[in-house]
């Protein structure tokens, strides 16, 4: 592992150094050196390979950690204006003045601590802000979990549901307008304001969005190893007709409000999972839940970062953003 890190340093760094063509000749070695690395990381961790070693893919795992708190305590003791504020995995992010924001420093900076550290550093994006969520506790950082406006003022999000496939497209639509709208804003309480409004319009317009709009698909394993005492609603599906299962391994529904009572019986009206129908099994748009989509949706991706904004500013008190209890709807 020591031997594949220097080569890919060694790669790097002739990348940069030579014309395009050269140039691609050296990334596509820092690549394969990449993809070998993990490789062998996964083959070791993985229980059944027959030369693995569980031990080793720790040591892996404990080296990298301990990579990231020496860069971490590089910044601190080399930069006493530049400031930790997040570090996991394989990065770490680092908050700096006016003055230092500019890729000819960050890159400098970079190079610095490789050659300090031994091991490579390299700049992968910068942000112009970005906000970090906290666990549902509020005790502390949530792993990976974040909110930011790059440097071509898009939006960029890491652990929220708008990157999954298994939310409805009008939900993860509306919770990224809603991170555009408070990040772009020059006054947090302005930016919250206005997501807020854009919020209630969606909930009190939803009708008129496209059936495809609500769709949810989500990827299924064997139907053989799901509990039969807490089925998903692609899983209800896909039991009672496997052929509604896509090329892709996924089965695609969407929420109405009788579809438990027409299919299931009675018994079965108030049970989300067996509310669930195949879009082309779904007769008209206006069987579908509203309140479901309203609240367990829309309203529920738009609050995980409204809610952020109003806790963390102290604005909570001076803005109204009252969602209604759902819990009937829960998944």
């Amino acid at each position: 592992m020591g031997k594949m890190s220097k080569r890919k340093r060694k790669a790097s760094k002739a990348k940069k150094k030579f014309k395009e063509a050269i140039s691609a000749k050296y990334g596509g070695a820092v690549q394969a050196i990449k993809t070998v690395g993990r490789s062998l990381y996964g083959y070791l961790k993985y229980v059944w390979a027959r030369w693995g070693n569980p031990w080793a893919a720790r040591a892996v795992t404990a080296e990298g950690r301990n990579r990231v708190r020496n860069a971490a305590g590089f910044v601190k003791i080399r930069y006493q204006e530049l400031e930790n504020i997040y570090g996991d995995t394989d990065s770490i992010f680092v908050q700096m003045p006016e003055e230092y924001f500019n890729k000819e420093f960050c890159e400098k900076f970079s190079e610095e601590a490789s050659d300090a550290l031994g091991t490579q550093l390299a700049l992968d994006k910068m942000y112009k802000r970005i906000f970090f969520c906290e666990t549902a506790g509020g005790t502390r950082m949530a792993k990976k979990k974040y909110i930011y406006l790059d440097m071509k003022d898009e939006i960029g999000m890491a652990g929220f549901a708008a990157i999954r496939g298994d939310w409805s497209r009008v939900s993860t639509r509306t919770q990224v307008k809603v991170a555009e709208l408070v990040l772009k804003a020059k006054n947090v309480k302005f930016g919250v304001k206005r997501a807020i409004r854009y919020v209630n319009f969606v909930l009190e317009h939803i009708k008129l969005f496209p059936l495809k709009d609500f769709i949810i698909s989500v990827g299924i394993r064997d139907l053989d190893t799901y509990e039969d005492d807490h089925l998903s609603p692609h899983v209800v599906i896909a039991r009672r007709n496997p052929d509604l299962i896509d090329e892709d391994g996924k089965v695609e529904y969407v929420i109405c409000r009788e579809a438990g009572y027409e299919v299931w019986g009675d018994e079965y009206r108030d049970i989300i999972s067996y509310k669930a129908l195949h879009p082309s099994e779904l007769k008209n748009k206006s069987d579908l839940d509203w309140t479901f989509y309203r609240y367990n949706q829309v309203a529920n991706l738009a609050d995980r970062i409204i809610g952020m904004f109003l806790k963390n500013f102290d604005i909570a008190e001076e803005i109204e953003w009252d969602i209604p209890e759902s819990d009937h709807y829960a998944l």
